[in-house]
């Protein structure tokens, strides 16, 4: 597989190339825009995405949000469809959960959209709670902790 993973820095052309995808595939289909939302607090955020060794283009991406006491946030995490199905989500996840443990992450949650409860599941995350709407679609609340605590 002929890509990156790289630690986009806000503001820069690789963070222009992320939002693109967040909003191309996260939100225009739902007849939204990132554009929208103040994205001014993402600088404090990290941001984490695989870039096309070939193309440079940004074909996965993911914000994550920390909190206090080694909380993060995953959040937005998306992968280009064509790059779907082979193994760049697992891969995405993977490396911003070893560098975020780098950071201090102890625990993470996320609110996955429904349909995509089962990729986390395999990646150690549990549901929490009922299910919500966000963003016009159902999602849960999943949680992990990499810190032998529950």
């Amino acid at each position: 597989m002929n890509s990156r993973v790289l630690e986009i820095v806000y503001g820069s052309s690789e963070y222009e190339w992320e939002c693109v995808l967040r909003d191309e595939l996260l939100r225009v289909p739902l007849g939204l825009s990132l554009y929208d939302e103040d994205l001014a607090a993402e600088a404090a955020y990290h941001h984490l995405g695989i870039f096309s060794s070939i193309s440079s283009d940004c074909v996965a991406c993911l914000v994550a949000v920390p909190f206090d006491g080694g909380l993060f946030q995953l959040k937005q995490m998306v992968v280009r469809k064509n790059w779907q199905k082979k193994g760049i989500g697992s891969r995405l996840l993977s490396e911003a959960e070893a560098r975020l443990a780098s950071y201090g992450a102890r625990r993470f949650f996320l609110h996955a959209r429904e349909s995509a409860t089962e990729f986390y599941r395999k990646h150690g995350y549990e549901p929490v709670g009922e299910s919500f709407v966000e963003v016009t679609i159902p999602h849960i609340r999943m949680e992990k902790h990499i810190d032998g605590k529950s």
